[in-house]
């Protein structure tokens, strides 16, 4: 009888996760993980990948704008909480650090390279994101936070991002430790303070 490899169960899935986005954070780099298990603690957690075409394409665009219609149709009101809670980190972020985020020239914003996290993580476990874009995308977010935190802005990395020429793009960084802290609000583990 053909050996049959079982799938682990949710909550297993879950702490599979936990520890490939825990390793990613301490490292720097972004293993492999399987698609079907990444998928399935997302979809535990509320995600609903049941979504129509136009859905899909917009959970493939590049821009937090652009994938919004894609975030709202997997996610619901779990993605604009989630927004929210970004607006919040950095203000706890820059008054226990005593330090500024790096904010977009055009919009200001602070919180793009956090809500590029969960968008490139829902649009990777959809299969909206190639596994080399989801390395490339995040291992430049967390390079570029970490050497903006160290004070050495000019070390930060540029990326070419679909639709665009050129020398690449200043991608929007996420500030170190910052992974932890969104799966445990992804996940619904942080308190509320």
């Amino acid at each position: 009888m053909p050996h049959v490899e079982e799938q682990p169960h949710s909550e297993q899935k879950i702490a599979i996760v936990g520890a490939w986005l825990s390793q990613i954070e301490n490292t720097g780099e972004v293993s492999s993980i399987d698609v079907d298990v990444l998928k399935g603690a997302l979809e535990e957690l509320g995600a609903n990948f049941e979504i129509t075409e136009e859905a899909k394409d917009s959970l493939g665009s590049y821009t937090n704008k652009d994938k919004a219609l894609g975030m709202t149709s997997v996610w619901g009101d779990t993605f604009e909480a989630y927004k929210d809670w970004t607006e919040d980190y950095v203000s706890e972020y820059e008054s226990e650090h005593n330090f500024r985020l790096p904010a977009l020239k055009k919009s200001k914003s602070k919180t793009s390279g956090m809500r590029h996290f969960l968008g490139e993580l829902t649009a990777f476990a959809a299969g909206e994101m190639s596994f080399e874009d989801y390395k490339k995308f995040t291992e430049a977010r967390l390079l570029n936070g970490l050497k903006w935190a160290e004070g050495k802005p000019e070390e930060r990395v540029r990326v070419q991002i679909p639709g665009k020429t050129g020398t690449g793009t200043m991608i929007a960084s996420i500030p170190p430790m910052f992974i932890s802290k969104a799966w445990d609000q992804i996940t619904g583990r942080t308190s509320s303070n």
